[in-house]
C-alpha cells in the first residue's frame, strides 16, 4: 500500500508521521483482495478557529479498483484523529469487500441458473 501524506496549516513531526504510516499500513491485510496495490492519499488540516483549542481534520482517499473510498474525520489531537481514521477506513474497506463479494455471488448464481436452463433443453 502506497501512502501519500500532505499537510495544510500545520507541520507533521517525523515521529508522528512514522506512527501514522505504521498504523495505516496495517490496513493492508484488509485491502489485499482488491488486486493491485491501493494508493492512500491523506490530507491533514489544522483548524484554529475554535475557542476550546485546535481541531485536526484528516481527509483520506483510498484508490481501489471500482469505486474509490473516501472519508473525513476530526479530533482534538493528531493521534485521536488518526485512530478514528483507521477505524473508519477499516469499516469502509470491509463493507466494500462484502458488497463486491455479494455482487460476484449474485452473478455466479445467475450464470448457474442459465446453465441449468440450457442443460434442460
Amino acid at each position: 500500500m502506497q501512502i501519500n501524506i500532505s499537510t495544510l496549516g500545520t507541520e507533521l513531526l517525523e515521529a508522528r508521521e512514522k506512527s501514522l504510516r505504521k498504523k495505516l499500513l496495517s490496513l493492508r491485510r484488509y485491502s489485499r483482495r482488491f488486486g493491485k496495490s491501493p494508493i492512500l492519499n491523506i490530507i491533514l488540516k489544522k483548524d484554529t478557529h475554535h475557542q476550546t483549542g485546535d481541531i485536526y481534520f484528516i481527509q483520506a482517499n483510498l484508490s481501489v479498483p471500482g469505486k474509490d473510498i473516501s472519508c473525513e474525520v476530526k479530533g482534538g489531537t493528531i493521534e485521536e484523529a488518526s485512530d478514528k481514521l483507521y477505524d473508519t477506513l477499516k469499516d469502509l474497506i470491509i463493507e466494500k469487500k462484502k458488497t463486491r463479494e455479494s455482487k460476484l455471488r449474485k452473478l455466479a448464481r445467475r450464470v448457474k441458473d442459465k446453465l441449468r436452463f440450457l442443460s434442460r433443453k
